[in-house]
């Protein structure tokens, strides 16, 4: 018993002996990080003077660029690290940065920025961000509301539907002459303009020109309708009156006094998700209709994500998508459904806040510079969803040869 007492306490003195000779990780000397400001800005404009940080697994960097817009980390541990960075600029400091005709309108916020996820770090190699300029409007939609009573067919629920409109500013913002604009946005012109060059269009796009016009109008109405019937200032009026009455009782101010505040707290919060709610639902399922086709692949990826393959079930659902590859590419036009689409990604991208733009979109924007049209042009060419041939050659793959990975989930248009 003594000896086998001995003989393990040798192993742990070995063992304790061992660790303390294992010597620290390698780090990285004087790690070069350079920023490239956008090429719409002044070429005279550096990125001096800005936070640059480097996230990892319990690791954090921060270090502040120099005059030249480069900045050095004297010792770095090797590892995967997001990158991010930002510059908020007032539109007068954003005007003095570039071109007369890139200006944009007083009280606009613009941020400089960059986004860097799991980018890999083992060596000394500079690390390089192309920066982007995102546009911040002052001006956004909160809320859609409908309630009431049904319509005269006792179905849907349209009477006192409203549009509440919220101010992201610290600025008063003026509603006169303004009007709704994503309905328009989601572009009649591309379809006008189509229809007029082919009249054979003419009724693949009379519904959805009917439906985009008639939300364009309803929201124009009831936007006019809000400013006519001075709802903003019967609700401050109500808002005073309803203050007034708390004061006057030391319960009620007790039990009331903070729920205002408290409500104008909350909706600026819940106004940032529905803004971004609503872009999804109409810039992105609404809108470009290719999106929703390539939303019909989700079910066979996720057959592929599963720890055992179930190639009857992966068939089967490729025979599914078959049909509905053959019904699609029957009715679809590839630039008409390019322009849509690079209408819309410049819309979300430039109204709604950078904390809900997806790290495919910050990548492919900030690889283009912000030219919308050229990397819709060159994903419409690439993609394997844009070719009818492509993805029935893809389907028609016996099971365990259909590459997800390298087809689908790597494809631009599937990640933007």
């Amino acid at each position: 018993m003594q000896k086998r007492s001995i003989s393990i306490i040798c192993i742990l003195l070995a063992m304790l002996s061992l660790s303390c000779e294992r010597s620290a990780p390698d780090v990285i000397d004087n790690l070069k990080v350079s920023c490239i400001m956008p090429d719409i800005i002044n070429d005279d404009v550096k990125y001096s003077s800005r936070d640059v940080v480097f996230s990892g697994k319990g690791l954090s960097y921060t270090v502040r660029t120099d005059e030249n817009g480069e900045a050095v980390i004297p010792e770095m541990v090797p590892g995967i690290y997001n990158i991010t960075t930002s510059w908020l600029l007032s539109s007068d400091e954003y005007n003095a940065m570039v071109a007369e005709e890139n200006h944009v309108e007083p009280k606009i916020k613009v941020v400089i920025k960059a986004t860097v996820s799991k980018k890999l770090i083992i060596d000394e190699t500079p690390v390089t961000l192309d920066l982007a300029s995102v546009v911040q409007r002052a001006l956004m939609i909160s809320k859609i509301y409908y309630s009431g009573t049904k319509d005269d067919m006792d179905r849907n629920y349209t009477t006192d539907s409203y549009v509440e409109i919220f101010n992201n500013s610290d600025e008063t913002e003026y509603l006169d002459g303004k009007y709704m604009a994503l309905g328009e946005c989601e572009s009649p012109a591309v379809y006008l303009a189509a229809v007029e060059e082919n009249p054979e269009l003419k009724y693949r796009y009379t519904t959805r020109l009917s439906s985009v016009a008639n939300t364009y109008l309803r929201w124009k109405g009831e936007y006019s309708g809000v400013n006519r019937m001075k709802l903003v200032d019967i609700k401050a009026a109500e808002e005073a009156e309803f203050k007034e009455w708390v004061k006057a009782d030391a319960g009620r101010t007790a039990r009331y006094g903070g729920v205002l505040e408290e409500m104008e707290t909350l909706y600026k919060d819940v106004a940032r998700y529905n803004l971004a709610s609503m872009y999804f639902q109409e810039a992105g399922l609404n809108g470009a209709e290719l999106v929703p086709y390539i939303g019909k692949f989700e079910k066979i990826v996720a057959i592929y994500k599963r720890k055992t393959l179930n190639e009857k079930a992966a068939d089967k659902e490729a025979e599914r998508l078959e049909g509905l590859t053959h019904q699609f590419f029957n009715n679809w036009d590839s630039e008409i459904d390019r322009k849509i689409l690079r209408n819309l990604i410049f819309m979300y991208y430039q109204n709604v806040p950078v904390y809900f733009h997806s790290e495919a979109m910050d990548k492919y924007i900030a690889e283009y510079n912000g030219d919308v049209d050229r990397l819709t042009a060159e994903i419409f060419a690439s993609s394997m969803f844009t070719s009818k041939e492509r993805v029935l050659d893809f389907l028609s793959l016996p099971a365990a040869e259909r590459n997800i990975s390298e087809k689908i989930t790597s494809d631009p248009l599937y990640q933007v």
